[in-house]
């Protein structure tokens, strides 16, 4: 004979205290309590009360919400279709702290469990697990496997009162969207402050990334940014805060920026084909900078590359690519300052074993470009002619480096070499954005004029 599962409807806790703090670690240890059972043994639904009153009593603490009875609790429970529910009451009277506790059975409107847990000095963030514990064996099922959300009070306190603003926020979203901001402005604070105060404290960091993931449809792209450039200040092997980071400055325009954010994630777990296909489109305009003159840019990739280097030594792949990154910011540097000889000695050295991607083709391009204007056309042809570090995933790439193959080979006099490449690009761009489709003449023009060329 197996036994039903059981369904617990999680009524918010009520809470009585000194300060508005308490009312947030009433509803949002009632909240963590439901997330601490989400993979267990019994299934906990939240009861969601929209209006909870907050009230002055008459020895001078607030109350927020109420702890409501038996009867009104199994209302709830009932309209959840639960098996049973659960109360709470968060007290601080200012020299101890408590959590009253109850658990009804919903047919009856029966109180099946009671417990006050005594919350001692600087252990506030161990009471969700006592309490799943409590709560575990009241029903008689195996307490949750899921660890203590962080090692010390401090953290525990900001990552609920993120929590709360993040409810906030989400209540005021129908209303101005000056509060709603507000709301979520302090739920980047608290989650950030809870990593400072433990950096290992993982829920803060999922819910922060929660956050920011919707921060382009919430409009806050820039504030979510930062919050992010502190976490992962914070916790600089977190790839996907970096990685997210990397599409926040993409959103908001930091080229840059988003080049030493992706780089850093990647080192740290590989990106999907489609992020590649996107950081190597970074890395053409990253290009651009050494045209546009743009020293500013190109010093300030440098120096987050440089910063990375300094962070990581424990981490070879992120040291090595953040080397590399540093060191073609620099020849980019040196190229948009109109130093070309300097420029030309930065690129030589870049290793190919280090550039692993195909977005570094774009640096042997310029290296190529920089050999054919210095007159070195041997050494042009034999850049050319090295294997590439990997398959062109995306198809401007693909189509750029046929063209550039296809223009050397004609100006050094490989002609059935620069045919088979105009042709290769005449073909693959026929159909392309009209953004490529002047190079798609090019390659026929030149088709022709060297199909009308007497052959050597």
């Amino acid at each position: 004979m197996t036994t039903a599962r059981p369904v617990v409807a999680v009524v918010p806790f009520g809470a009585r205290g000194r300060d508005s703090g308490a009312g947030a670690i009433g509803r949002q240890l009632a909240r963590r309590l439901v997330d601490r059972f989400a993979d267990g043994a019994a299934e906990l639904r939240p009861v969601f009360l929209v209006a909870i009153p907050e009230e002055q009593s008459d020895a001078g603490y607030l109350v927020f919400g109420s702890t409501p009875d038996a009867a009104l609790a199994a209302s709830y429970g009932r309209s959840l279709g639960t098996s049973h529910a659960l109360t709470g009451l968060y007290r601080d009277d200012g020299d101890r702290r408590d959590l009253d506790a109850t658990l009804i059975e919903v047919v009856n409107a029966k109180v099946l469990a009671e417990t006050t847990l005594t919350i001692r000095e600087g252990e506030l963030h161990k009471t969700e697990r006592d309490l799943a514990a409590w709560l575990a064996q009241s029903l008689g099922v195996a307490e949750p496997a899921a660890e203590t959300p962080s090692y010390n009070e401090g953290a525990y306190v900001e990552l609920l009162r993120g929590l709360d603003e993040e409810v906030n926020a989400t209540l005021l979203r129908s209303g101005a969207v000056g509060a709603e901001q507000a709301a979520r402005a302090r739920a980047f604070d608290h989650f950030v402050a809870a990593l400072r105060s433990d950096p290992s404290c993982a829920a803060a960091e999922e819910r922060l990334l929660v956050l920011t993931a919707e921060s382009v449809e919430r409009g806050d792209e820039a504030r979510a940014a930062r919050a992010l450039e502190e976490a992962t200040e914070i916790r600089p092997s977190s790839w996907r805060a970096q990685y997210l980071l990397g599409q926040l400055r993409v959103a908001i325009g930091e080229t840059n920026a988003a080049i030493v954010a992706l780089e850093h994630s990647h080192a740290l777990h590989p990106l999907r084909e489609a992020d590649l296909v996107s950081l190597a489109e970074l890395y053409v305009a990253a290009g651009w900078w050494g045209a546009q003159r743009d020293t500013i840019s190109l010093r300030s990739m440098q120096r987050q590359m440089d910063q990375i280097v300094h962070d990581s030594k424990s981490t070879l792949a992120v040291e090595r690519h953040a080397l590399y990154g540093a060191a073609s910011a620099h020849a980019y540097l040196a190229l948009a300052r109109g130093d070309t000889a300097e420029a030309l000695r930065g690129f030589l050295v870049l290793p190919d074993s280090v550039c692993s991607w195909s977005f570094c083709v774009l640096d042997l391009l310029t290296t190529v470009h920089l050999l054919l204007a210095a007159g070195r056309l041997n050494d042009a042809v034999a850049a050319m002619d090295r294997p590439l570090p990997g398959p062109l995933y995306w198809s401007s790439g693909d189509g750029l480096w046929h063209l550039e193959r296809a223009r050397v080979a004609e100006r050094v006099g490989r002609r059935s070499e620069a045919v088979r490449e105009y042709a290769y690009v005449a073909d693959a761009w026929r159909s392309a954005d009209e953004e490529l489709q002047p190079y798609v003449r090019e390659a026929r023009a030149a088709l022709q004029r060297l199909s009308a060329e007497p052959r050597r």
